[in-house]
């Protein structure tokens, strides 16, 4: 093996290990940001440009094939649940505008990630 070969193994080994801790900061630093963001009110429109890239990057990085299914159920049953129950908010004093708003930062968060492993599971059925 030469010099050039040994490199670019050496490249593989650092870009996959790169890979493989992206992706769990990417999606903690998202949870993270929808909480603060939600209940320090935060402006909208960064927080969600923001959340929103996060989810893809999440989408793209975290999710492995064997777990296509199990992370598009996951996410349909989050996005379901926190719609309707941010419908709730209102009953709860308090902080129930805040809780209203963290539901709605998870869900920018969630829905592109959704997203992208959708076309991953579109992609790989139709590749079969």
């Amino acid at each position: 093996m030469n010099k050039l070969q040994k490199k670019i193994k050496k490249a593989e080994k650092n870009l996959q290990r790169w890979h493989g801790d992206i992706g769990p900061y990417a999606y903690f630093l998202g949870i993270l940001i929808a909480l603060f963001a939600g209940f320090a009110l935060i402006p909208e429109a960064t927080s969600i440009s923001f959340l929103a890239a996060l989810g893809v990057i999440v989408g793209l990085l975290n999710v492995q094939d064997h777990e296509l299914e199990k992370f598009l159920l996951a996410s349909l049953t989050f996005l379901f649940c926190a719609v309707s129950l941010s419908n709730l908010t209102y009953l709860i004093p308090v902080i129930g505008d805040q809780v209203r708003w963290v539901l709605y930062y998870m869900t920018a968060f969630a829905a592109p990630a959704a997203a992208v492993v959708s076309l991953k599971a579109i992609h790989e059925a139709g590749q079969e």
